[in-house]
C-alpha cells in the first residue's frame, strides 16, 4: 500500500485518466493545416488508404510507432505539443479491475 492506495487501486487511477488518441481528429486537423492524407501517408510510410482508414473508422489505431509520427506531425502543424492532441471522450478500453 503507497500513500493509502493498494497497488490495484493506484493502476486503476493511472489507467483511467488516460484515454486514447482521437486518430479521426488528429488526421483531420492535419488537413485542415494543409497536410493532406497523400503527404500524411508519406510521412508515415503508409498508403493513402490507410489515413483514410483512420479518419474515417472510428475506434481505429495506427501502430504505436505510427501514433508517436502522427502526434509528432499534428504537434509540428497545429503549434501545440502532443499532449493536447485531441483524445477519445470516455475510458481508454484498458481496464486494471481487479489488479
Amino acid at each position: 500500500m503507497v500513500a493509502g492506495f493498494t497497488l490495484g487501486e493506484r493502476a486503476r487511477v493511472i489507467v483511467e485518466g488516460r484515454r486514447r488518441a482521437d486518430w479521426s481528429r488528429v488526421v483531420y486537423d492535419l488537413s485542415r493545416a494543409g497536410f493532406g492524407p497523400a503527404m500524411v501517408a508519406k510521412a508515415v510510410g503508409r498508403t493513402t488508404g490507410w489515413v483514410d482508414y483512420l479518419r474515417n473508422s472510428p475506434g481505429a489505431r495506427p501502430k504505436h510507432d505510427e501514433g508517436e509520427l502522427l502526434l509528432q506531425l499534428w504537434a509540428l502543424y497545429t503549434g501545440k505539443s502532443a499532449a493536447e492532441a485531441p483524445r477519445e471522450r470516455g475510458m481508454s478500453g484498458i481496464s486494471a479491475r481487479g489488479a
